[in-house]
């Protein structure tokens, strides 16, 4: 797998970073818990479905529907398993607190 270079992986992670925040701040207003957690299934959905885009066991043309919900999707094939990581990661760290959230 070819490396990346350090500009393109800084702009991979941001890319990566405002999908997040959009996906975050987007849920983030004054809402009923049943809501909420739909809201969190759906996301949680929503993630898997990316990561296995990256693993090329969706359909591209699927892939597409979902990927424009979150507005426009520019990234490189090659920086595809960089995006994964971060999102997986950071979605996941940031689960207890929004269980938290979400179960109030």
């Amino acid at each position: 797998r070819a490396k990346l270079r350090a500009r393109e992986l800084k702009l991979v992670r941001n890319e990566a970073m405002a999908i997040i925040w959009t996906i975050y701040l987007g849920y983030k207003g004054r809402k009923a818990a049943r809501e909420r957690r739909a809201i969190w299934e759906r996301e949680t959905n929503a993630a898997t479905c990316i990561q296995r885009r990256w693993r090329g066991l969706v359909g591209r043309r699927w892939f597409k529907d979902a990927a424009a919900m979150y507005g426009k999707w520019r990234v490189r094939s090659n920086a595809a398993i960089v995006i994964q990581r971060i999102a997986v990661g950071y979605l996941s760290r940031q689960y207890v607190r929004w269980k938290r959230w979400i179960y109030n």
